[in-house]
């Protein structure tokens, strides 16, 4: 089926009225790299998010750490301020 284009308008309607002949000049002018594209972000999207999610968990734990270390350097220096008692 031959056709002229005499504006760009003219293949714009064109290819709005042809999506296969779209989606063929799409993939000859993106190449398969740039097509794979958002499938990529999409996997990066996911990897990031369940990133994020054992970031929060690593969080709680150090919280947790610090918590409990504190409460040991309260009880050290509960120790180094007491007397000390000497058997004989």
């Amino acid at each position: 089926m031959p056709f002229t284009v005499n504006e760009f308008q003219d293949l714009l309607e064109m290819l709005r009225a042809q999506p296969a002949w779209k989606e063929a000049l799409r993939r000859e002018l993106l190449g398969e790299e740039m097509l794979m594209l958002p499938a990529l972000v999409r996997d990066l999207v996911r990897a990031v998010e369940a990133m994020n999610q054992r970031l929060g968990l690593v969080e709680q734990r150090l919280e947790n750490v610090e918590q409990r270390a504190a409460g040991v350097a309260l009880g050290a220096d509960a120790v180094d301020e007491s007397p000390m008692l000497l058997s004989a």
